[in-house]
């Protein structure tokens, strides 16, 4: 995706960086979760 077709779907940088964050956010908020439930729960997966 070029830079400018970028703000076809983004108002601006600050939109974009927002995006990114609640994605990788997520992300670790599930190893977390993950990690959180292995420790209680050895072998649940």
């Amino acid at each position: 995706m070029s830079r400018p077709s970028i703000y076809n779907y983004f108002e601006g940088k600050e939109e974009i960086f927002l995006a990114l964050l609640t994605r990788e956010y997520g992300k670790v908020d599930r190893r977390c979760q993950k990690a959180d439930r292995n420790a209680r729960f050895p072998g649940a997966g």
